[in-house]
């Protein structure tokens, strides 16, 4: 009885295999009549998709190349059309060419097939006395991306003019990899594309991925573009925003440890970033006030904001927080001597008030001249004034 059902489930498992792969066969039948029919070809697609993951055939390259070819037919016929001038469904085109990237991408690891004698035996390599393999898809695959690359270009512009952010940094990044390979640079005489023209892709990539709130890649993107000599698009702006974000993102979990990594490696390339050198010192700060609360000591984050105000002298946050931080070390000169007048504290609290003051002056000034004044600033300079009894100045500020 138990030999009957085995052979009952070996007779089914082969109806399945062969069922899957007349379903491949099915497809490819199929394939001249997708046009520029979306629907049809999102029905070939539904078809072929359980052989996509049947054991049987997820594994034959054909399958793959077979899924790939029906959305490369459906780009190319959509493309024909616009080039004669009629209509293109552009959202379906793309997605489908993605696709097909994907599909295909998916086949070359998989083309791979072992030459065999004509007695059905494989052929050995007599060098390496291991079974010779040949390609029978891999060179179609590779001339049919290559053939598509700038269409990647076109459907990464298409997606980022459309704000489908995510679809757009997928096809850039397709467009690098492409124009990147050793196959691309092989087929470009045997160099990459221009390190202006790489450049310009992870940027447009980094923008979608910003735009996407993708701020980890858009950093990655950004930090790319800048190492190619990128410097169109207000990219160290880009940069700016997408690192602070990242940061902040860190911040946010507590993750010290993570916006430390992400800052000293900022650091190693641009150690002289303004905004880099500030962040080093909040983190630095923040930090502390999460280990020792009331105790804590942030006299660390003071060099990396000092050395943010001289990195570039019209950054208003550094300054601020180089005030800020020598305001509170004179706080705590007096709130640790709650006996002495103002007099007997001034050898020790003036000079330290003062040099604040030269920090939050500059800052308050940055910021007015930028239309938003900082009234954190201008709070700290009020009090500092009273404390050097400078008191027309402070009310005269009080008054702005």
């Amino acid at each position: 009885m138990k030999k009957v059902f085995l052979l009952i489930a070996c007779a089914s498992m082969m109806m399945s295999a062969v069922a899957q792969k007349q379903l491949v066969e099915d497809v490819q039948k199929k394939l001249s009549g997708i046009g520029t029919d979306e629907q049809v070809y999102k029905t070939l697609i539904d078809q072929i998709t359980p052989a996509l993951s049947n054991s049987e055939t997820k594994n034959d390259a054909l399958t793959w190349v077979t899924a790939g070819k029906a959305g490369f037919t459906l780009y190319d016929k959509n493309y024909e059309n616009k080039l004669l001038g009629k209509e293109m469904n552009e959202a379906a085109a793309y997605s489908a060419l993605l696709d097909a990237f994907g599909y295909y991408t998916k086949a070359l690891p998989l083309d791979s097939v072992v030459e065999v004698n004509k007695d059905g035996t494989p052929k050995i390599d007599k060098k390496t006395g291991e079974p010779k393999f040949k390609t029978k898809y891999s060179k179609e695959i590779q001339e049919t991306i290559y053939g598509h690359m700038n269409d990647f270009g076109s459907a990464g512009d298409y997606f980022r003019d459309n704000q489908n952010y995510a679809l757009g940094s997928k096809a850039y990044s397709v467009f690098y990899e492409v124009s990147n390979s050793e196959y691309g640079k092989q087929k470009n005489g045997g160099v990459a594309l221009p390190d202006t023209i790489l450049g310009q892709i992870r940027f447009l990539q980094g923008f979608c991925d910003y735009f996407g709130q993708d701020y980890n890649n858009a950093l990655k993107n950004f930090t790319t573009a800048r190492d190619l000599n990128y410097t169109q698009n207000s990219i160290g702006d880009f940069w700016n925003a997408a690192f602070a974000y990242k940061v902040q993102g860190d911040l946010d979990k507590k993750d010290y440890a993570k916006a430390l990594t992400t800052i000293d490696g900022a650091l190693e390339r641009y150690p002289n970033s303004g905004l880099v050198l500030d962040m080093k010192g909040i983190i630095l700060e923040e930090q502390e006030i999460e280990n020792s609360g009331d105790k804590a000591d942030i006299e660390a984050s003071l060099p990396y904001y000092i050395k943010a105000t001289e990195a570039e002298p019209d950054f208003a946050q550094a300054f601020y927080h180089a005030g800020r931080v020598l305001y509170l070390r004179a706080g705590k000169i007096i709130d640790a001597n709650p006996d002495l007048s103002n007099d007997q504290l001034a050898p020790q609290v003036n000079p330290i008030c003062q040099e604040a003051a030269s920090y939050l002056e500059k800052a308050y000034s940055l910021s007015k001249a930028q239309g938003q004044p900082d009234n954190q600033s201008k709070h700290l300079l009020v009090n500092i004034y009273y404390q050097l009894g400078e008191e027309a100045k402070a009310k005269a500020l009080e008054d702005e």
